[in-house]
């Protein structure tokens, strides 16, 4: 018996244009990120100051977001 490998597809998808390189971002605080995608793509997004990946999925209309929590 064989298994199916699931193809990755390779999705469009944006972020937010307030997202910049570069930005600073306010320590201690949470931080949102959010953009657009194909309805129901799901994403999986990583930040450098959080070793959680966090996953999402696009709503009907191609709406995303991730809230990453509070570092100490």
């Amino acid at each position: 018996m064989s298994k199916r490998r699931r193809r990755k597809e390779k999705v469009s998808f944006s972020f937010s244009s307030i997202l910049q390189s570069n930005m600073v971002v306010q320590r201690a605080k949470p931080f949102v990120i959010w953009g657009q995608a194909p309805a129901q793509t799901k994403m999986a997004v990583n930040v450098r100051w959080n070793t959680t990946t966090f996953n999402t999925a696009a709503d009907a209309s191609g709406t995303w977001t991730v809230k990453v929590p509070a570092t100490a």
